[in-house]
């Protein structure tokens, strides 16, 4: 969607996501935006490193996620 926007209006596209898979997903879409000079801007969080498998239940720190 932030591809096209900037693409049709000539201003950046921008596109907000989520940690982990959501970033993963767009590489393919900035490489091609990238390709083409098309103005995108990705946003994403992220967990602090210092969270990280405490279990503290923060996205992606899911413990029955594999299941």
């Amino acid at each position: 969607m932030a591809d096209g926007y900037a693409r049709v209006s000539g201003k950046p596209g921008v596109a907000l996501v989520i940690t982990g898979p959501g970033v993963t997903n767009t590489i393919t879409a900035m490489g091609q935006a990238r390709a083409d000079s098309v103005p995108i801007l990705v946003i994403s969080g992220v967990n602090a490193r210092s969270h990280l498998g405490k279990g503290l239940g923060y996205l992606h720190e899911l413990p029955d996620q594999s299941g």
